[in-house]
């Protein structure tokens, strides 16, 4: 906000508040009959003038403060370019490490040969076993069933608890 306002400098500054006071001092003296507080109007004055104003103390302190900001762009542009380097090398450390995580996978993968299972021929034979799978197969459908029963049944349990709710929250909200 303050780049924004004039700079002025301290000697400038009081110049102009002193040619102020001098201005209102000589009118006051050629109209006596005008009753105002001076002090009050040149003290007003001087607040709007700081309010409106950079004042800088002197001309060496304003180069020195141009100087400081020219430092710290530099610094910031060399803070910059330093971040974007630091993340262009991240970026390739990580790539590099990923691509010798992959290499060594594909180096190191276990070789798998599918090869045809011998079939038991006492399998088919066997009728324990044939009857056994058998029924083990009706078992797990009739718990399927169950299954789904259970969740019809909860289903229904859902709904009709929800109708309760409803018409409790209804209710409720009527009182």
């Amino acid at each position: 906000m303050d780049n924004e306002k004039p700079i002025c400098f301290q000697n400038e500054f009081d110049e102009v508040v002193s040619l102020f006071k001098s201005s209102i001092d000589t009118e006051m003296s050629k109209h006596p009959e005008i009753n105002i507080n001076v002090d009050k109007v040149i003290q007003e004055f001087e607040n709007i003038l700081l309010e409106n104003l950079n004042i800088l103390k002197q001309v060496e302190e304003n180069q020195q403060n141009k100087d400081i900001n020219a430092k710290i762009e530099a610094m910031q542009t060399k803070a910059l370019n330093i971040k974007t380097n630091l993340q262009s090398h991240r970026a390739m450390f990580i790539e590099n490490i990923r691509t010798q995580i992959e290499n060594e996978l594909n180096e190191n993968r276990l070789r798998i040969q599918i090869t045809d299972v011998p079939k038991d021929e006492d399998e088919d034979s066997n009728p324990e076993l044939i009857q056994s799978l058998n029924l083990l197969d009706s078992s797990i459908q009739e718990l399927q069933q169950k299954v789904n029963d259970t969740q019809k049944a909860m289903q229904a349990n859902i709904n009709k608890y929800e109708t309760y709710e409803k018409t409790v929250s209804s209710s409720l909200s009527d009182v």
